[in-house]
């Protein structure tokens, strides 16, 4: 049962339900999912009640930017396979230790749908690298105190002046825009449907293994709160 909550007017909203990732793989007898998501495995728990993130160093023994730096030497890439998924459940939510060099000699995997918004990229206002600072006054950069754009929201002046009260907690830019990841982990998709052309078609809500789906940083604007301790969006 989902659990309501009282809106505006005496509406009521419902907090929308954690739905199975497109992956799955069996653990005692369990129907466990999972989705590899940039540099983070999440995998979620037969009854979905909960969510488990994991940084791809826990099934290879290395940090992404060493992943990355390996890539560009020619090889061939890697994968994260069911059977690494289990080992990691059962041994507690520990890294289990395998040999990384295993993981390096695996099929790349291809991103596809969604997948291809979770891809690092520089900052496309002021070129920051992922897990960079942006240059202040970029349009990108994401406040830490509400999670809203730093150039338009109230904190703006305190967060952007080096004698500003916020301007240590700034936030790096993540190689991802923001609420994307948040969209992805709650299942929230959309696809635009009819022809693109100006007052033709429309955006409609869809699985995340439709071929167009893409996150939907809308839903999570309606249905999120930004969590100034976390850093992130979680669900009202």
């Amino acid at each position: 049962m989902t659990k309501t909550k009282r809106g505006h007017r005496g509406s009521t909203t419902t907090k929308p339900p954690l739905r199975p990732f497109p992956r799955k793989v069996h653990i005692k007898g369990k129907e466990w999912s999972y989705r590899v998501t940039g540099s983070t495995i999440l995998i979620r728990d037969p009854e979905c009640s909960f969510t488990i993130r994991a940084e791809h160093n826990a099934f290879t023994g290395m940090d992404w930017q060493q992943l990355e730096d390996t890539s560009r030497k020619g090889n061939p890439g890697y994968a994260i396979r069911p059977q690494d998924v289990k080992d990691f459940v059962e041994n507690g939510f520990k890294p289990v230790g395998k040999d990384s060099q295993d993981f390096m000699n695996r099929r790349p995997m291809t991103p596809m749908g969604y997948e291809r918004y979770l891809e690092k990229k520089d900052c496309h206002d002021c070129h920051a690298k992922p897990d960079k600072l942006h240059d202040p006054g970029c349009d990108t950069e994401q406040c830490p105190v509400c999670g809203g754009q730093a150039i338009t929201c109230e904190h703006g002046e305190e967060l952007l002046h080096k004698k500003g009260k916020l301007w240590r907690e700034r936030l790096p830019w993540s190689g991802i825009w923001s609420m994307t990841m948040e969209a992805v982990e709650y299942g929230f998709f959309v696809r635009w449907e009819g022809p693109r052309v100006p007052g033709q078609g429309t955006w409609v809500k869809c699985r995340e293994d439709h071929p167009d789906a893409m996150p939907s940083r809308n839903d999570v604007a309606e249905h999120c709160r930004w969590d100034r301790e976390k850093k992130r969006f979680v669900l009202r």
